[in-house]
C-alpha cells in the first residue's frame, strides 16, 4: 500500500497558504497541529541539507584561498556554554526574543508592533555600534532605554483610534508584502553572523540568508495559521536540533583528536 494522502495534507496546507498568505488563523485540534509541526521539521531538515550545501560552495568560491568567513560568534558559543545551557540559550531564549521581533507583529495589534520596534531599534543599535547585546556596558544600556522609548511611542501612536484602523486596514490589504517583509528582515539579521563581514560576503548574502529564510517562511505560516505559540515551539525544536548535532559532533571530533578549538 502507499503513504495514506492525508499524510501529505499539512504540506499541502503550507504550500498553499505561503502563495497567498492571510493573517487569519485557523481552528485545528492540537494533535494536527503537533503533526504539521513535526512533519515541517523533517521537510526542514532536507531543505536546510541541500542550502548548507550550496552556502559551503558560495563561502569556498568567495574566499579565493584566503580566510573563509564563518559563524564566530556561533561557534564561540560552543566553547564557552555547557550542553544545558546552549539548550536554554539557543533552544528556549533565542527563539522566543527572535519571534517576538519578526513574527509577533505579523498579526496586527499595537502593543505587537510596538514590542517588534523595540527589539529591532535594539538589535541595529547594538550593530551600528558594534556592541554585544548580552553585556552591561553603557552603550547596550543605553540602547536598551532607548529602545523601551521607542517602542512605547509606536504603541500610543498606532493606538490611536483613526491610525490604528487605517494601519490595520493596510496590515491586512498588503499583507503578503508584510509576511515577505519580515522574513526577508529575519535573514537579513542573520548576515552579521558571519566574520569577516566583507563586501563580497553583502553581495551574495541572498544566498548566505537563503536558510534562515526558507526556515523563516515556515515559522511565519505558524505563526499566523496556529498561532504565536507553536512558531516559537518549531523555532526551539529546530535550534535544539542543530545545537544537538552540532555539539556531539564537536565532542566526537575531539575525542577523536581530528578538531581542535
Amino acid at each position: 500500500m502507499g503513504p495514506n494522502i492525508s499524510s501529505y495534507e499539512p504540506l499541502r496546507n503550507f504550500l498553499q497558504s505561503i502563495k497567498r498568505p492571510s493573517p487569519k488563523l485557523i481552528k485545528l485540534p492540537v494533535s494536527k497541529k503537533l503533526e504539521s509541526v513535526f512533519l515541517l521539521l523533517s521537510v526542514n531538515l532536507v531543505v536546510q541539507v541541500l542550502l548548507g550545501i550550496c552556502v559551503s560552495i558560495v563561502l569556498l568560491l568567495i574566499s579565493s584561498g584566503k580566510e573563509i568567513p564563518t559563524q564566530n560568534d556561533v561557534l564561540e558559543l560552543f566553547q564557552t556554554m555547557s550542553y544545558l545551557e546552549l539548550l536554554l540559550v539557543g533552544g528556549i531564549i533565542l527563539p522566543l526574543v527572535e519571534e517576538v521581533g519578526f513574527r509577533l507583529p505579523m498579526i496586527f495589534k499595537p502593543i505587537h508592533i510596538g514590542i517588534s520596534s523595540s527589539y529591532l531599534f535594539f538589535m541595529i543599535y547594538i550593530f551600528c555600534t558594534n556592541s554585544s547585546a548580552i553585556s552591561f556596558s553603557k552603550t547596550t544600556i543605553y540602547a536598551a532605554i532607548a529602545s523601551i522609548m521607542v517602542g512605547i511611542l509606536v504603541t500610543l501612536f498606532l493606538s490611536i483610534p483613526k491610525i490604528s484602523n487605517k494601519t490595520k486596514n493596510f496590515w491586512e490589504k498588503h499583507f503578503i508584502w508584510i509576511f515577505y517583509g519580515f522574513t526577508v528582515l529575519f535573514g537579513l539579521f542573520h548576515i552579521s553572523n558571519y566574520t569577516p563581514l566583507t563586501k563580497i560576503v553583502l553581495i551574495v548574502s541572498p544566498i548566505l540568508i537563503l536558510p534562515q529564510i526558507t526556515s523563516g517562511i515556515i515559522l511565519g505560516y505558524l505563526r499566523t495559521k496556529f498561532g504565536f505559540f507553536w512558531g516559537c515551539l518549531f523555532h526551539g525544536l529546530w535550534n535544539s536540533i542543530l545545537i544537538s548535532l552540532v555539539y556531539f559532533l564537536i565532542s566526537f571530533l575531539q575525542k577523536q583528536s581530528l578538531l581542535y578549538i
